[in-house]
C-alpha cells in the first residue's frame, strides 16, 4: 500500500503506521492550478518535514509505477485530484 499526499492532505496524522507515503510534482497539476515558484518552494520545504518520499511525474503513472497493490489518500474538494 502506498499513501498519496497532495494538497489537501499535508499531515502525516493521517497515515497508518508503517505506510510509505509518496508526493508527486505533476506538471499537469502545477499548471491546472496556477503555482508560482514559491508555492513550489512552500509546499517541497513543508514536505521536508514530513515522512514522505517526494517524486515528480505524472501522479497516475507514477503511484503506479511503486507496485503497489492499494493507493490511499484523503478526500479533497480540488476537482483535480478527484479526476486521479
Amino acid at each position: 500500500m502506498i499513501c498519496w499526499m497532495h494538497q489537501d492532505c499535508l499531515n502525516a496524522a493521517w497515515l497508518p503506521a508503517g505506510a510509505q507515503a509518496m508526493w508527486v510534482f505533476d506538471d499537469a497539476c502545477i499548471d491546472s492550478h496556477g503555482w508560482g515558484l514559491k508555492r513550489i518552494l512552500l509546499l517541497y520545504e513543508c514536505l521536508l518535514e514530513l515522512p514522505v518520499e517526494i517524486r515528480k511525474g505524472p501522479t497516475v503513472e507514477t503511484l503506479l509505477a511503486t507496485g503497489a497493490e492499494r493507493i490511499l489518500t484523503v478526500d479533497s474538494p480540488d476537482p483535480w485530484v478527484q479526476q486521479q
